[in-house]
């Protein structure tokens, strides 16, 4: 799924540590990296790491640049349910990372006050947006319709879901957050299938992703439904074609959480916490949890919303407007700069 972002944006990374396994357990996958990254640092011993966001991989990096001795910056700082199990691990992993970096990234006003009552030194906070909507507004700029890629793209996307979603009215459903594992996706699963049967001549478009914990409960119980339409997850490219296309969104997904606002797409947010509370106070997601009925209700009233409703301009992303980038570079390297008193040496790593 890495492989899939990374080509979309032309990156060939240097290292590639190659570590994921079938249904590895949080102590393996994170033992696996804090190892492997451990021996990285020692034979290159970069001036300073650079870290995106809540994953494991994050968290198990940091801590090994913590026991090095090396600076680190983290990219999307600053946001909290302050439930360390909602998400889970992600809120323990950020809550960690901002207890061991020395630059903080923070999309938000509303993260760089999570960040101050935590005791960080406002000096050491920057609020950036998130890169998220910089990766967004790359696409989008890629997606207009007499784009060439576009339209190749939009092609082998009817051919892959069999249907034309330009046109045919359809839902776009992701699920994979880990503490929905269990009765939580059978429960998602239950509504969605609920849905398909009330709504025939909507479609139901749902990426499933390769975790076994999720792909053999959502094959189980929708694979038989004509207007579900199960799939391989999509490169980002194409996750954003049917993202502009779609209804709505249901979903457990932080991301689309900050890229719902961009495309003016309604979310019904199947968790219990946010730490991206942007999206209830602006209206356009409403948080339902794993909750059967209150997912039926959401969806019963934009299903049978008129066309005008469901295309409310909401203006404004609260989360960036895709010069995240851009000022995170400066800083760094205006942070470099003053660590290396005479300039950026020549052999600064990142």
């Amino acid at each position: 799924m890495l492989d899939q972002a990374l080509n979309v944006f032309g990156i060939k990374p240097d290292f590639d540590f190659d570590l994921m396994r079938e249904n590895q357990t949080l102590p393996e996958i994170f033992a696996s990296i804090f190892l492997a990254f451990n021996q990285y640092l020692i034979a290159e011993s970069p001036d300073l790491v650079i870290v995106h966001g809540d994953t494991t991989t994050a968290a198990a990096v940091a801590q090994s640049c913590f026991f090095a001795q090396i600076p680190v910056a983290h990219i999307e700082a600053g946001l909290r349910t302050n439930n360390l199990f909602s998400p889970f691990p992600e809120e323990f992993n950020r809550q960690l990372i901002s207890k061991l970096a020395t630059l903080h990234f923070a999309p938000t006003l509303g993260n760089y006050n999570n960040l101050i009552r935590e005791g960080i030194e406002g000096a050491r906070i920057y609020v950036v947006g998130n890169t998220v909507v910089d990766a967004l507004e790359v696409i989008k700029e890629k997606m207009s319709n007499s784009s060439i890629e576009f339209l190749n793209r939009s092609q082998r996307l009817e051919k892959i879901l069999a249907f034309n979603f330009n046109n045919d009215n359809f839902v776009l459903v992701t699920a994979h957050r880990r503490e929905n594992f269990g009765l939580g996706m059978q429960e998602i699963c239950s509504a969605i299938s609920e849905l398909a049967v009330e709504y025939p001549r909507i479609r139901f478009v749902f990426p499933v992703h390769p975790n076994p914990n999720v792909k053999r409960l959502v094959y189980e119980r929708l694979a038989k439904l004509s207007n579900v339409f199960l799939i391989d997850p999509l490169d980002y490219f194409d996750f954003l074609i049917l993202l502009g296309r779609c209804l709505f969104v249901i979903s457990d997904s932080g991301g689309i959480q900050e890229e719902a606002p961009s495309f003016n797409k309604h979310l019904i947010l199947l968790r219990d916490s946010t730490e991206r509370p942007e999206v209830l106070e602006m209206g356009i997601a409403k948080m339902v949890g794993t909750d059967k009925v209150k997912i039926l209700i959401e969806s019963h009233s934009l299903l049978r919303a008129k066309a005008r409703d469901l295309s409310v301009n909401f203006a404004v992303n609260p989360f960036g407007n895709g010069d995240s980038s851009r000022n995170i570079a400066n800083i760094i390297v205006d942070w470099l700069n003053v660590k290396n008193d005479l300039g950026l040496s020549p052999n600064a790593k990142l």
